[in-house]
């Protein structure tokens, strides 16, 4: 389970570590909605943007993972993916600011 307060509640197996997943779905045939995804899958799905993209600025990293879900640009979906972007920064899933703004790939500790 993976509970955040006012963002909603996401199930996952019994016994498993949200965390440890690695994966996002693109299941546009599935008709789940930007809001039924979970904030682990976009993280990863954040991650993968920046891999390729190198920096962005927090409204471009949401509008290309909108698209990648096939999802039109909605304030809901919106306010749902800049709710999960800052829980992916505050909880060290791998993404950051750098100081001049930008969404960056977090540098593991020590580097």
């Amino acid at each position: 389970r993976e509970n955040y307060p006012n963002e909603g509640t996401f199930l996952y197996p019994e016994g498993s570590d949200p965390r440890a997943y690695s994966f996002y779905r693109l299941d546009k045939e599935a008709g789940r909605t930007v809001e039924e995804i979970s904030f682990v899958e976009l993280a990863n799905l954040y991650k993968d943007i920046l891999l390729v993209e190198g920096r962005l600025y927090k409204e471009d990293l949401v509008k290309i993972a909108l698209q990648r879900l096939g999802a039109s640009f909605k304030k809901k979906g919106n306010d749902h993916l800049l709710l999960a972007l800052k829980a992916a920064v505050s909880d060290h899933r791998g993404i950051a600011y750098d100081d001049d703004g930008y969404v960056v790939l977090a540098r593991p500790a020590g580097n």
